[in-house]
Formats: C-alpha cells, structure tokens, sequence
C-alpha cells in the first residue's frame, strides 16, 4: 500500500509485479507462505521478489499474536510500518496519519508525566526540526512510540534506532537519511526483546 501511495496510484485494487505489472496470483498473496511457495519469484517473469516483505510480515505476525489484546497498539504498528516504506521511498510521510492514535493512547493512559513527557519531546524535537537534523515527519512517530510504550521500551526504542542509523550513515556515507525506518526496528526491537 505504501508503495502505490508513493508512486501516486489508487491502493485499492490487485497487487502487481513491481517488474512486469502482471497480477500477483493468490496463493503468493499468503503472507510469508507466499512468498515461500514461489521461492522468492514473481512466478510470470521470475524476476526476485524483496526478501523485505516475508520478513516484516512474519514479524508483524508474531507481534499480532503477542499484541493481539492491545488492538490500538497493533494498528499503530501497522501504521509505523507503512511510514517507514513510504520514508524509504522519497523521505517524506504521512505522519498526521498517527495524531488518532497518539490523541487515543494519550487519553486512556493520561497522566501529569506523560504530559510533561509529550511536551519535553516536543521541544527537544522542534530544536532538531529546525535545525534539519530529522524531518517533520519523525516527530508524531516518535510521539507515538512514546505514548505506546512505557519510558525504558521508548528510550531504548529511540537508542536503537538513532545507532543504527549512525551506522547506516557511516557505513553508507550518505548525509541524509529516512529516520521513521530506524524507529521502527528499534520499536520492534524493544517488543521482541
């Protein structure tokens, strides 16, 4: 879905080959199985499938069994998830997307803490922003994460992201690089551990 945001066409429809637009049949529609069953290949032009996609969804399976009372948690995941492949693509996202869910877990978790919380973010946050050390669109994924996650899951969350986006950058030497992406592995991270 997040490809097809970014390339501009309607995310509703059948899924397609991103090499040669064919249809994607059924049975390599099963996630994970699917992509097993056609060993890796789009099964008309053979042309490799990304080992991403098995990957993050058996990962958002075992989250979705582990997390499965925690409903809200399990959509913003999935709502991370689809910002992070929409940030990949051109470092832009629609993060506004994540305000219900931050307004939802703010209010049935609401505290003086969380509160003052939320505001420091902000301000520390706003100081990067202007200063183009993150994107506008990093900010309510960070705010989200904090509101989902208790304070030692959420700053380790955050540390295990900004390492191995510092290390992203040495070892890729690229100047800028799409953030929401970290802070979903260090999300993840933080849930499996």
């Amino acid at each position: 879905m997040a490809d097809r945001s970014n390339k501009k066409e309607s995310i509703f429809g059948f899924s397609k080959c991103d090499s040669c637009k064919k249809r994607i049949r059924m049975i390599a529609l099963l996630p994970v199985f699917g992509w097993i069953i056609c060993r890796g290949k789009c099964l008309y032009c053979k042309n490799n499938i990304n080992y991403f996609y098995p990957l993050i969804e058996f990962a958002y399976g075992i989250l979705a069994v582990f997390q499965s009372d925690r409903m809200i948690f399990l959509l913003a995941a999935a709502m991370i998830l689809f910002l992070s492949r929409e940030d990949v693509f051109d470092q832009s996202s629609h993060s506004a997307l994540l305000y219900p869910f931050i307004l939802y877990a703010y209010t049935i978790d609401f505290s003086l803490e969380k509160t003052i919380g939320i505001i420091s973010l902000l301000l520390v946050f706003i100081f990067f922003i202007i200063k183009k050390a993150i994107g506008p669109g990093d900010l309510p994924v960070i705010i989200c994460l904090f509101t989902l996650l208790d304070p030692v899951q959420f700053s380790i969350s955050v540390m295990i992201a900004s390492m191995s986006a510092l290390l992203f950058i040495i070892l890729k030497k690229r100047k800028k690089i799409p953030f929401i992406p970290f802070l979903n592995l260090g999300f993840l991270a933080v849930i499996f551990i």
